[in-house]
């Protein structure tokens, strides 16, 4: 998993206004003990100011 921070352009968080932000990713697993499937991955940004952080899929 990679961590920036970043100076957004265009981004702004909805909550606190503010436009600094981590992005990081993850990978879902999908299964149970017998059989595990790749699920989706997804890249996640976090608000530098008040850790809100919302998903997209990637």
């Amino acid at each position: 998993m990679k961590k920036e921070i970043s100076k957004s352009e265009g981004y702004v968080c909805p909550k606190c206004s503010c436009n600094n932000y981590e992005v990081d990713s993850i990978k879902v697993i999908n299964g149970n003990i017998l059989s595990f499937k790749k699920g989706p991955s997804f890249k996640s940004m976090t608000c530098s100011k008040c850790k809100y952080t919302e998903f997209y899929k990637e």
